[in-house]
């Protein structure tokens, strides 16, 4: 069984990406993940996510909005405004695996 969530990725971009968005006042970056096997975390895409939601076109369409504001690697920041919508995607994708 898939287990998904979200994570905070580091890699050394990554981290000053960060530092620059602290700075200017945004959350630090993170990513839907995948766990197919114990202890291994894969990031998803956006397009990845997008294949997961395809039944549920609610979901689907925070997503592609500028709700989650994901790039095409899938990267996003959790802020107040989104925080509900991707608590509702980890939930989704974890009881229709």
């Amino acid at each position: 069984m898939t287990k998904y969530g979200i994570f905070e990725k580091r890699s050394i971009r990554d981290v000053f990406w960060n530092i620059g968005n602290i700075t200017a006042g945004k959350n630090r970056a993170y990513y839907f993940y995948a766990q197919r096997e114990p202890e291994k975390q894969v990031a998803l895409s956006k397009k990845e996510v997008l294949m997961l939601l395809d039944k549920n076109e609610q979901l689907k369409g925070l997503v592609l909005s500028k709700t989650i504001n994901m790039s095409t690697h899938g990267k996003f920041y959790i802020d107040l405004t989104n925080m509900d919508s991707i608590k509702k995607i980890v939930t989704y994708l974890n009881e229709n695996d």
